[in-house]
Parts: structure tokens; sequence; C-alpha cells
């Protein structure tokens, strides 16, 4: 039967930047490795598969009860960062700086199409009520259109940020095949004369 009385053991871990101490770690002997790994979590920040735990030269693996491995009351563990989360944290990092450059891209064009489908919008109104509209305002609006829809284009995203890319550039499209229905109408139409009717008193 494994030895239940809770001991004080050292604990050092070292992350190759800093070392934190925790002189008085109290656990049962009868624990197991990777119940040190999970109480040092909060004293280093590592994740549990982050951590590396060294007794007497020897690397023990989470299963391992600290009384099998020879573990006595104020022994000393040393916990070291493993070499591969280093790697692994800093691809993360660099994924995740890569979305959020991403989302901020395509969430400006969004609000650069938010104002030009409130301008199609209004040349559709106007064109409906029978008033014509300057041709190079309608042309003027396309060429902007296309902007962003380049601007969408030399942006590279993943996942989410993919399918936002995806649904804007729709709007874009959807915007420029109004502008050219408009056009063609725009064009068939004559220019409104306003008259006034002058009464002679």
């Amino acid at each position: 039967m494994y030895n239940t009385d809770t001991r004080l053991i050292h604990a050092i871990a070292f992350n190759f930047v800093s070392a934190y101490r925790c002189d008085l770690l109290s656990v049962k002997l009868s624990v197991v490795t990777g119940v040190v790994k999970k109480i040092m979590s909060d004293e280093t920040g590592l994740k549990v598969e982050e951590q590396r735990v060294i007794y007497k030269g020897k690397e023990r693996e989470n299963g391992e009860f600290l009384d099998v491995c020879g573990v006595k009351d104020k022994s000393k563990l040393v916990l070291i960062q493993d070499a591969s989360s280093i790697e692994r944290r800093f691809i993360q990092m660099r994924i995740n700086a890569k979305i959020q450059t991403a989302n901020r891209a395509i969430n400006n064009v969004s609000l650069q199409l938010d104002q030009l489908a409130e301008q199609v919008s209004a040349i559709e109104k106007s064109i409906s009520d029978g008033v014509k509209v300057p041709e190079v305002q309608i042309i003027t609006l396309i060429e902007m259109l296309m902007k962003q829809a380049i601007r969408l284009e030399s942006i590279s995203a993943e996942g989410d940020a993919s399918a936002q890319k995806i649904l804007q550039g729709k709007r874009v499209q959807k915007c420029v095949e109004t502008l050219d229905i408009l056009k063609t109408s725009n064009a068939t139409m004559k220019h409104v004369v306003v008259t006034t009717k002058w009464e002679t008193f």
C-alpha cells in the first residue's frame, strides 16, 4: 500500500529564461508525477504537456508514483519546459497573429462595402423614381467596388476568416452586378426637364 502521508518536497522549474522556486510543495507521495505538473502549472504558467519532471537525473512519466520513484520528504524535483513546446507555442503565436491580421483587414473592407452599398441603394432608388443619374457616378462607384475586391484578393485567410472573405467577395459581386443593370437602365432614360407654369395676373 502506498504512503498517503502529505510530505514536503522541493521543486524548481526552469523555462530557459527564468527559474521558479517552489520550496514547499506539499503533496502526497502516493500521487503521480502528473499531479505535480498540474500544481506547478499555477506557478509557472506552463501547461502539463509542456513540462518535464526530472528526479535523480531521469525524466519521470506522468503516471509514475512519487514514492515508487524514490521521492521522499524534502526531495528535490527539477521541472523544465519541453523544448518542442517552445517551437509549438511560437508557431501557434504566428498563426494567431496571421488570423488577427486577416480579420482586421476583412473587417476594414466590410466597413467600406457598407458605405458603398448605401450609395448603390441611393442610385437604385433614383433610377426607380425616374431620375437619371450621371453615368460617371455609376462608373466611379464600380471602380471603387473593384478596388475593394482587389484588397480582398490580397488577404491571406484561413478557416472562419476565409469564410468571411468569401462572403465579402459576394457582396462586391452583387453590388457590381446591380450597378451594371442600373447603368443599362439609366442609359435608356431621358433627362427629366422640370418646368414651372407661371400664372398671369
